[in-house]
């Protein structure tokens, strides 16, 4: 039951998004220009907690490629390489909560007209060896350190799911709903996608792939 239940998790991830997310008419799918990456993204708005309203950015980039699963999980394990597929500053793993949970912080590298910006995420893993299923989720854990003077995302969820599918083969899911810090013009954020998500998957998958 349980190796059903998180092969439906898995699939789920990107089924139920999808089926949601579909019924507006701002998401759009596209691929990169190998055909290997597929991204669904969508750029709105969300209402912060002190009432501001901020750009939010989601999507879903999926990909199959030749990897190893016990490659995925040891590089998503090793927050010191985060920066070799995410543009940061900083990448740590700042404190253990449990062999399955624990605290990331980044600082990331901000171009304009970005301020910079850091982030703390409580990461949980899950694993089914006997499925082959393994996920990495996200989420903004602003308070579990002390402020900074850079503006930190309180709105930041990724979920990276890996799966072997045989062959020596992985596909590899990134969930993301990410809110901004500051206002950035939509049509700006639009126009960064599919690269936008699709480069760290890609930079992520390399990485993998020479270890």
């Amino acid at each position: 039951m349980r190796r059903i239940l998180k092969k439906m998790l898995f699939s789920g991830i990107l089924l139920f998004t999808l089926n949601a997310w579909s019924q507006t008419n701002t998401w759009k799918t596209e691929k990169t220009s190998d055909g290997k990456i597929t991204v669904k993204s969508n750029v709105s708005e969300r209402i912060d907690a002190i009432g501001n309203k901020l750009p939010l950015i989601e999507y879903v980039a999926t990909t199959t490629d030749n990897m190893n699963l016990h490659s995925c999980v040891d590089i998503m394990k090793n927050v010191s390489r985060h920066n070799e597929f995410l543009d940061l500053k900083i990448s740590e793993k700042v404190k253990t909560f449990s062999e399955n949970v624990w605290l990331n912080y980044y600082v990331f590298n901000s171009p304009w007209p970005f301020p910079s910006t850091d982030c703390v995420v409580k990461v949980t893993y899950s694993e089914d060896p006997n499925a082959k299923i393994a996920v990495f989720t996200m989420t903004a854990a602003p308070d579990l350190m002390k402020q900074t003077n850079l503006k930190r995302f309180t709105y930041y969820n990724l979920t990276y799911a890996f799966k072997d599918i045989g062959n020596g083969r992985i596909e590899a899911i990134v969930t993301a709903k990410i809110g901004l810090t500051v206002g950035v013009p939509l049509w700006m954020l639009r126009s960064s996608f599919p690269g936008s998500a699709s480069d760290p998957l890609q930079k992520l998958v390399k990485i993998i792939k020479e270890k």
